[in-house]
């Protein structure tokens, strides 16, 4: 299983690897999208009801998925 938390540790070293003029729009955009989607995460560990939060997540990840391709 990966976790999300394993995504960014492997995503952060990629995209500083980026060229320069990608790197602070593409880049700070894809990890600002994979913190977002992790806090929401977190969010829902601790929520009554994690479904909705979990759901929530999952578009996230499913517009960033979209938007990267």
């Amino acid at each position: 299983m990966i976790l999300a938390s394993d995504i960014l540790r492997w995503l952060i070293p990629k995209v500083g690897k980026f060229p320069k003029n990608v790197r602070f729009g593409l880049g700070a955009r894809l990890e600002a999208a994979h913190f977002d989607v992790l806090e929401e995460l977190v969010r829902s560990q601790y929520a009554r009801s994690a479904r909705g939060a979990v759901r929530s997540a999952n578009e996230g990840l499913e517009h960033r998925f979209h938007r990267a391709r």
